[in-house]
């Protein structure tokens, strides 16, 4: 029986670069998110691992405790070393919601509003005559979810 190949051997055989994007894109196993995967030293036992965590470990060292390995170029695939940095998770929220990658508005697979019926929902309200809690029944809202749409807390894509 041959000899398993080191998880460094299989890593730079497994992506290819996009010379149009530079990124290195992982071209095995990838996980539901795109991510690609690995698996780790010693078979079964050592698990699968993030191509992109196994790139910044090659490249750049050890992961500190807490922080996520982060794609500059929004490439889930892509282990360019380049391509990565070190942050929070609390970073990495806020790279989502900067770039527009967020589950806003009707992206969002639990809305119950579209992009139309928001506009109408605060103008009715505006004009007077109902209350927070009567559009919420009508829209299958609790009264607080109506309030955070009428005040512009939620659906802040949508004037």
């Amino acid at each position: 029986m041959a000899e398993r190949k080191s998880l460094l051997e299989r890593w730079w055989t497994k992506w290819k670069r996009n010379h149009e994007t530079g990124c290195w894109e992982w071209t095995a196993s990838k996980n539901y998110f795109g991510y690609g995967r690995i698996g780790g030293e010693g078979g079964r036992k050592g698990g699968t691992l993030k191509a992109h965590r196994v790139a910044w470990q090659i490249f750049y060292g050890t992961i500190p405790a807490g922080l996520c390995v982060l794609h500059k170029c929004d490439v889930a695939s892509c282990v360019n070393p380049d391509h990565l940095w070190l942050g929070t998770k609390r970073d990495n929220t806020l790279d989502m919601i900067t770039k527009g990658r967020g589950l806003r508005g009707q992206k969002n697979g639990h809305a119950k509003l579209t992009p139309g019926l928001v506009p109408s929902l605060r103008q009715e309200y505006a004009r007077g005559g109902t209350t927070h809690q009567a559009l919420a029944d009508r829209s299958g809202l609790t009264r607080q979810g109506m309030t955070d749409v009428l005040s512009g807390r939620n659906w802040t894509h949508i004037e």
